[in-house]
């Protein structure tokens, strides 16, 4: 089941990690997806699950409606909205 695209109201710019002769190299060119959503970790914080400790939040990516999407691995640095970039620690994808 989709997410209604009307609930992926932002942007992503995603830099995928790369092999190279240091570490923590990331691809030049960010790689943007569109129609997301990030939930900052303050609203989630009142519902019945919590999040791991540092976490800034909870992007999600829908297969569907989400333009250009992929399956983005954990390492990459992402920009929500063309903020700051942050380290996507870890992901989770959903299947049904």
């Amino acid at each position: 089941m989709a997410i209604p695209i009307w609930l992926l109201p932002s942007e992503v710019a995603v830099r995928r990690p790369v092999d190279g002769d240091f570490s923590g190299e990331y691809e030049e060119q960010p790689t943007t997806i569109s129609n997301v959503r990030f939930d900052r970790a303050e609203a989630l914080a009142r519902r019945d699950w919590v999040l791991e400790e540092g976490a800034q939040g909870v992007l999600y990516v829908d297969a569907v409606n989400s333009g250009g999407a992929f399956e983005i691995p954990a390492g990459s640095l992402l920009s929500i909205d063309g903020g700051e970039w942050a380290t996507a620690s870890k992901v989770t994808p959903y299947r049904i």
